[in-house]
């Protein structure tokens, strides 16, 4: 389901500037510049959480949501504050796990904002500094679901503790604490969201055929990433990421028969890999 705002005005983004620091590695690309724009678009496409594959491996339906929108409006997309924006303007709420929530979609949506050269309608009511979600109250089912404390009751995440950033932002070696935190997952946590009380009732689908094929370990252990990439991005789809991914998923879920190639990986070029390996075949009492 996509729903789509159009004829923002473009905001000042007065609080992001005041309280976020361009020179985090979290916004290196986001910038408050609508490049001329006299309004903006907004789209916003909902999704549904995967069930996990017959190998029992997991994937945030985010990022497959988040693809397929990129791939439709990419070439055109802002790099704004996209949760200044739609708490901003009332299109959702800000919530206690750092992320926005709207009424139809919950947390779960990915979005792309786009320049327009439409009128700006000014009904549109622009108030940076909203309150968090009603229904957060003192709720705090995210905060204390998150196994590694990266958030707090005030909707501030840090990015250098959390586990979907860590994998995002970070080629080095992963956290040890940190892997086997991430149990099943290929990419992505959802770990505060699946506790959310705005995300209640969601069903879980089951994966298309050629995803669940894309995310076979053995695959993935062995650098055929191209068919993972074309349903998450090949920015996060790249061969030495997915091969140390799967090492960890593999040894998480108790995988003895990947050991092969597992070992095969202690002799990548890439240090994290070779952590990643050694880390696994050691969970695999296989060194």
């Amino acid at each position: 389901m996509i729903r789509i705002f159009s004829r923002l005005p473009v905001p000042e983004f007065g609080r992001w500037r005041l309280e976020s620091s361009p020179t985090q590695r979290h916004w290196r690309n986001v910038t408050t510049d609508g490049h001329g724009a006299r309004s903006l678009t907004l789209i916003l496409s909902g999704y549904k959480p995967y069930l996990p594959t017959t190998e029992g491996v997991t994937l945030s339906a985010f990022y497959v949501a988040s693809n397929a929108l990129n791939a439709r409006y990419g070439k055109q997309a802002l790099s704004l504050p996209l949760k200044s924006l739609i708490a901003g303007y009332g299109i959702g709420t800000y919530t206690r796990c750092g992320l926005t929530a709207t009424s139809d979609f919950g947390t779960r949506f990915a979005c792309e904002v786009i320049a327009s050269d439409d009128e700006p309608d000014e009904s549109y009511e622009w108030d940076e500094y909203r309150p968090i979600n009603a229904l957060c109250g003192s709720c705090g089912a995210c905060v204390r679901a998150c196994p590694v404390n990266a958030m707090d009751m005030n909707g501030r995440v840090d990015v250098e503790k959390c586990l979907r950033a860590q994998a995002q932002y970070n080629d080095v070696p992963f956290p040890d604490e940190s892997r086997e935190l991430i149990g099943a997952s290929i990419w992505g946590c959802d770990i505060c969201m699946d506790a959310c009380p705005l995300n209640g009732g969601a069903v879980l689908e089951r994966m298309p055929d050629e995803l669940e094929s894309a995310l076979n370990l053995r695959r993935l252990l062995t650098g055929d990433v191209k068919p993972l990439g074309e349903w998450i991005g090949t920015n996060y789809a790249r061969k030495a990421r997915m091969a140390s991914r799967a090492a960890m998923v593999a040894a998480n879920l108790k995988k003895k028969e990947f050991v092969p190639e597992i070992k095969e990986l202690l002799s990548s070029d890439q240090d994290f890999v070779r952590a990643a390996a050694r880390w696994a075949l050691e969970k695999l009492n296989a060194e």
